[in-house]
């Protein structure tokens, strides 16, 4: 077949031809790496799934919701006092970051060996920890040195939870409240719980998960990113939050009956046909 020589336009054409494709694989390159770590995350989230069903299985169905009280151990604490307040990341990870210690009171300064999944994703691993009542200081060095890397997306970039919902540059929500996957706590405000205090709030609405009560469990979600609750938590409809793998409105979740799945969320929409964050 004859060949033509090249002119010096479609010299140019060419070249321009090539530059435009090397940046349009560079900009397709840099997104498909980043979403190859969407395995990895929703690796993580089964893992944190199955240790999960065994806590169940322990504990009469109940999840590690562990709302902010000063306990250490394995088993759900429902001592006869208050909660002091809710911290999505209580239940499992490693240390919070030293911000943690003074800022709300310290009341949401967790300790990876108060969090009650730990003993489940690591058996037989101790988190070293000081003596209750005694806490660990914030220039403490296990607080960075202490992993949970079970706890982390690798696609975690940036913590929300500082300054909720705005993002806090140069540390991810991993290093800053030590898990990237978060407690659904959406469910303490299921209109069902409307009339009960924070403390029975969280007590009731844990029992009827536990049982079953006002759930699906293929689409009820007990753990997710940061992004979900930012994003149902929006009122406006045409709310939009961009997350760490750079897309709108979407979120990692780990569902009830143990699969995970990055589904879209919906402004103010708590319940929809694929997920289910408040009770029914």
């Amino acid at each position: 077949m004859p060949r033509r020589a090249f002119a010096r336009a479609d010299l140019v054409a060419a070249l321009a031809a090539v530059v435009m494709g090397a940046c349009l694989l560079c900009v397709l390159g840099a997104g498909v790496t980043r979403h190859r770590m969407f395995t990895p995350s929703q690796a993580n989230l089964l893992q944190i799934g199955q240790a999960g069903a065994a806590y169940q299985g322990d504990f009469q169905g109940h999840l590690p919701m562990a709302p902010i009280w000063q306990h250490r151990g394995v088993g759900p604490a429902f001592p006869n006092q208050s909660a002091n307040g809710w911290a999505a990341w209580s239940y499992g990870g490693k240390n919070t970051s030293s911000y943690w210690y003074s800022a709300f009171g310290g009341y949401f300064d967790v300790e990876a060996a108060d969090r009650p999944l730990n003993a489940y994703v690591y058996p037989g691993r101790v988190f070293p920890a000081p003596v209750i009542p005694n806490r660990m200081s914030p220039s403490d060095p296990t607080r960075a040195t202490t992993q949970a890397s079970v706890f982390r997306d690798p696609g975690d970039m940036t913590t929300r939870q500082r300054n909720w919902p705005v993002a806090t540059a140069g540390v991810s929500c991993y290093d800053d409240v030590g898990t990237s996957y978060h407690l659904n706590g959406a469910w303490v405000d299921s209109p069902q719980l409307a009339t009960f205090s924070f403390t029975n709030r969280y007590l009731v609405g844990m029992g009827r998960i536990a049982t079953g009560q006002g759930i699906t469990p293929s689409r009820f979600v007990w753990n997710a990113d940061q992004f979900a609750a930012i994003v149902v938590y929006g009122t406006n409809p045409l709310y939009q939050v961009r997350n760490d793998y750079e897309d709108i409105n979407r979120s990692q979740m780990l569902f009830l009956d143990g699969h995970a799945a990055y589904l879209t969320v919906a402004p103010g929409q708590f319940n929809t046909a694929a997920y289910q964050m408040r009770l029914e």
